[in-house]
């Protein structure tokens, strides 16, 4: 039982006396009534008030110790605590359930209890430190904490994450050409309650706090499997009743789309695994990432994986205009939560090692599982996906079909991709015209049949234009100017709320690599973000953000 006091030397020794179990038990002090609690050590069941309560009673009634019985099966009273600021008056011990009903049976047996507990005040400190160039009106701030638990691998947790945020700063230097000032914050008795930021949050004012743009949390990076874990910064998950509705900053939002992206990189050699292989990798490793974006607690699935083609080089090049995809030995397969889609999960493997990137958009979930036979084509410069049905290209999910109207036919879509690339297609020289040495028509007919075909495919290329990519340009005009009129939206908005500004840091993320640690991972990422403990704001995204 945390913040409880120990017994004397030699201990403390008494009758077991047991308090009515009742709605409240040990509660109040005519729970004790009728019962020799002077001088006893009392057994109560946990329930109905708070364990300092109940400790208050028994020692009124001079009970000289407190047994506190688990009221559920299994093990300890997890977590219990007497409150920082109670004041303890008799040492306070938790049972099981089970050794709670064996002293039951034995009212009135001795029991002597040997407590060695307290509690002990000690001094810690950060460590900050703030590049000399760049704003400190959109001040990036990265930071990692210093201490550790004495079960865990505090070289990983966290020496790793202090050494990986101190070779950043040693690497940048003190005055680094970069737009954005950049902070480091080495925190102090993180793993006793986020102390250390806490307290440095409690010391700057509304305006250093509102100059801090964003913070990047540092954890357990020399884990083997990695993750880059956000918090929810749309608010599209539900939100914990035991804590309320979180309070974030603006701007989270958007840094969340940003870096949903990110790869989490899992162990295992994977050279020539199987479809099944990769399902199992996507189920014990990648839901889990899955499940931390969204926030679901409920049933994750993951469809059948498809093999990933990606464009042939001849194809990119035109030198081979119509050449089929290549299969890349990578698999695909939508993810659902709660019964709808919600993305899709690439499994890519490389030097022994998988890396597992899900792509959280809905859309495309849909149009992989309504594709049938076709090819699942990945254009990775793009991070677009298409789906190949014999010579038919079609765009599936947002980032394809932002760069691609329609369906459109194999050779067509090249025609636009090296457009784009401003690329021009490659002639080989067994494809080169034969000179003849005869002369006349000869030479001259395959030149004017050039001639003529060069004619006609300007005129077809003009009218693709018209027909296929103007569209697609008045398209991204539209997109534009509706992202500029959200602009001004949101400026205008922000000028009008300055009044009520309270001041945080414009976006808290973290970016905590967790591994293989001793810490539950719901717990590990419940609080470690400057996010979690301060007040909401309507603050800006930062002006310029690149650090």
């Amino acid at each position: 039982m945390e913040y409880t006091i120990g017994t004397p030397e030699g201990g403390t020794s008494g009758p077991i006396v047991v308090a009515r179990s009742e709605d409240t038990p040990g509660c109040t002090a005519s729970d004790y009534d009728g019962l020799p609690v002077d001088g006893a050590i009392v057994l109560v069941d946990r329930g109905s008030c708070p364990f300092g309560g109940k400790q208050a009673v028994a020692a009124q009634r001079g009970a000289v110790a407190l047994i506190v019985a688990n009221n559920e099966d299994g093990e300890e009273i997890p977590g219990g605590t007497l409150g920082e600021t109670t004041d303890v008056k008799i040492p306070v011990i938790s049972v099981t359930k089970a050794a709670g009903e064996q002293l039951r049976r034995e009212p009135g047996a001795r029991a002597e209890i040997n407590l060695n507990a307290g509690v002990r005040i000690e001094r810690t400190r950060n460590v900050i430190a703030q590049t000399k160039t760049g704003s400190t009106a959109d001040v990036v701030m990265v930071g990692a904490h210093l201490d550790s638990v004495p079960e865990g691998p505090g070289i990983n947790d966290n020496g790793s994450g202090v050494a990986a945020v101190l070779e950043t700063a040693l690497q940048l230097g003190s005055s680094p050409q970069v737009n954005n000032a950049v902070r480091f914050g080495f925190w102090g008795a993180e793993e006793t309650g986020l102390l250390g930021s806490n307290d440095y949050l409690g010391s700057l004012d509304i305006e250093a706090l509102r100059d801090i743009a964003l913070y990047l949390n540092f954890d357990m990076v020399g884990s083997p499997n990695p993750g880059y874990f956000t918090y929810d910064g749309d608010q599209s998950a539900t939100p914990d009743p035991r804590r309320g509705v979180p309070r974030v900053p603006e701007g989270s939002a958007g840094i969340e789309r940003t870096l949903e992206g990110l790869s989490i990189v899992v162990t295992g050699s994977l050279t020539g695994y199987s479809r099944d292989e990769a399902k199992a990798l996507m189920e014990s490793e990648c839901v889990a990432q899955v499940r931390q974006s969204t926030g679901e607690q409920g049933e994750i699935t993951v469809g059948d994986p498809r093999s990933v083609y990606t464009w042939a080089s001849g194809f990119l090049d035109g030198s081979q205009p119509s050449a089929q995809p290549v299969d890349t030995g990578d698999w695909a397969a939508t993810v659902s939560s709660g019964g709808k889609p919600v993305g899709l999960l690439e499994v890519v493997h490389d030097k022994g090692h998988a890396t597992c990137t899900p792509v959280f958009d809905d859309d495309l979930a849909t149009d992989v599982d309504q594709m049938g036979e076709a090819h699942l084509v990945h254009d990775r410069n793009a991070n677009a996906w298409y789906s190949l049905s014999g010579t038919t290209v079609t765009a599936m999910g947002e980032a394809a079909t932002r760069r691609l109207a329609g369906p459109i036919e194999l050779r067509d879509y090249g025609e636009i991709l090296r457009e784009r690339a401003g690329s021009k297609p490659k002639t080989s020289t067994a494809q080169g015209e034969e000179r003849s040495t005869t002369g006349g028509w000869a030479i001259w007919g395959p030149v004017l049949a050039v001639v003529v075909v060069g004619v006609i495919t300007v005129i077809i290329t003009v009218r693709h234009e018209r027909k296929v990519t103007a569209p697609l340009r008045q398209a991204r005009n539209r997109a534009d100017m509706a992202e500029r009129a959200d602009r001004l939206s949101r400026d205008e908005s922000d000028t009008q709320g300055a009044a009520v500004r309270r001041g945080i840091p414009r976006a808290a993320i973290d970016l905590s690599l967790l591994g293989d640690g001793v810490e539950d991972d719901a717990d590990a990422t419940a609080g470690e973000t400057l996010g979690d403990t301060i007040p909401e704001s309507r603050v800006n995204l930062p002006r310029d953000p690149r650090a």
